[in-house]
């Protein structure tokens, strides 16, 4: 029901219903929180979404699951509060493919393009976790509206070395490559 509500748009009616679920000593699983953390997300209501946050903490029901631990970076992304995405990013036991995007994706609409570059490079080189399509479209489409200009890189020789990177890490689909 709850994941229903956020689905449909009705967000305020989500963050209710998960508050009368806990008051009446109902568990919520990974889904119920992430689509909370989705709905908190979408109304940039930060206290409430700190509110579920406290209560996933108390749960043993999420520990670990990168599903619920990427709605929560997003959540904290949405709501303008970077030091609380690192946090979350950094304690989050399990740092999947839509976690790392999510984290590169924020940090490009924010305007924070070199953040979002160098996550990309630690992402690739250091952890060694393979792209996917929408994780080369966010980086590129940061470096497209950044007005990035007299750096060390212009936006054109990133986008080459990111093509370049797909194609050699086999993700020759069509969707990078037209975006380069």
């Amino acid at each position: 029901m709850i994941s229903g509500c956020t689905c449909g748009g009705v967000e305020a009616q989500t963050v209710e219903m998960f508050g009368s679920m806990r008051a009446e000593g109902m568990r919520p699983d990974q889904f119920t929180f992430a689509s909370v953390l989705c709905a908190c997300a979408r109304l940039a209501a930060l206290e409430h979404g700190r509110r579920v946050h406290g209560v996933m903490v108390k749960s043993d029901v999420v520990a670990g699951n990168g599903f619920t631990n990427s709605a929560l970076v997003d959540m904290y992304l949405k709501c303008s509060c970077p030091q609380d995405v690192r946090r979350a990013f950094a304690s989050a036991p399990v740092r999947n493919i839509t976690m790392w995007t999510a984290v590169i994706s924020g940090h490009g609409q924010h305007g924070r393009v070199t953040e979002a570059l160098a996550l990309f490079d630690q992402m690739t080189r250091v952890d060694g976790l393979r792209p996917i399509d929408v994780t080369f479209l966010t980086v590129l489409s940061a470096c497209a509206h950044s007005g990035l200009g007299g750096g060390e890189i212009s936006p054109e020789e990133e986008n080459r070395s990111l093509g370049e990177r797909a194609c050699g890490r086999g993700k020759t689909g069509s969707t990078p490559q037209n975006a380069v």
